[in-house]
């Protein structure tokens, strides 16, 4: 029974061992330590650079390490991307054993891409022991059009306040909504989407005494539903109180008696 116990833990450490040595020979040589684009927003028909930084993971230094970008995920081409005065791929060379190196691309996107994430098809090849290897990545690109909403003018006066905006991109916007706050009491008004270029009002009569302070809200979601907000303060003071009429101050006394006889003696008028 001893025997076949030993027996059974040498072959579950053999297993063990094997496993281990045989997930280390399959790990991964290179690693894409960081993916970032710039601009970080990559619009649709303008220039933008991806950079990449690259591990080696190894203990032993590797040679001629390139980055190849070989298409959109499912597709062969790179379909709406291309690269700026350079081919798909880069040449980064030597890396020594467990260093970073960093590498960019200069790109444009197609103006009738769509927004959205796009999946990126990267080929990481290298040389490791006079032998070249090739390792395979995905990245997203995230697509979107920049949303700006201006506020064009704000309007106030001591019974109402009138704002307007304009959509100033090319983007859609949905979900615009107007949050006014006078005094602390709240108003708010959803007007729905705004396409590109479209303008927009919103007045508000208000009942308020005195002098107000207040602020006006636009909140308002991008196409990939990111919500974004302008806001604008504003004081409206109080009409001063119309004064008193002063009366006249009569002439009276014995002075003022003797006046009125002449006057009235030679025909004279006030």
């Amino acid at each position: 029974m001893k025997k076949f116990v030993s027996f059974s833990a040498l072959i579950i450490m053999l297993l063990v061992t094997f496993a281990f040595s045989n997930s280390k020979v399959k790990a991964s040589t290179l690693t894409l330590s960081k993916v970032s684009t710039s601009p970080e927003v990559i619009e649709p028909g303008n220039k933008f650079k991806i950079n990449f930084s690259l591990k080696n993971n190894r203990e032993s230094d590797i040679e001629d390490v390139t980055i190849k970008l070989i298409g959109l995920e499912g597709k062969k081409t790179l379909g709406g991307f291309s690269p700026v005065n350079s081919s798909n791929e880069i040449y980064i060379g030597h890396m020594d054993s467990e260093s970073t190196s960093d590498a960019s691309l200069n790109m444009i996107s197609n103006p009738a891409l769509k927004t959205g994430t796009y999946n990126l098809q990267l080929e990481l090849e290298y040389k490791r022991n006079d032998k070249y290897e090739k390792e395979y990545r995905v990245v997203g690109l995230v697509l979107n059009n920049k949303a700006t909403l201006l506020i064009t003018s704000l309007n106030t006066s001591a019974k109402n306040v009138s704002v307007n905006m304009v959509n100033n991109s090319n983007a859609s916007l949905k979900d615009v909504m107007v949050t006014l706050n006078a005094n602390n009491k709240t108003y708010t008004k959803y007007l729905g989407s705004m396409d590109p270029e479209d303008e927009n009002e919103y007045k508000k009569d208000l009942s308020l005494s005195g002098n107000v302070k207040g602020s006006v809200t636009i909140s308002y979601k991008d196409e990939l539903n990111k919500e974004n907000n302008i806001t604008k303060d504003f004081s409206i003071k109080a009409p001063p109180k119309d004064k008193a009429p002063t009366a006249k101050k009569s002439s009276s006394g014995f002075l003022g008696k003797v006046g009125s006889f002449f006057k009235a003696l030679f025909g004279m008028g006030d």
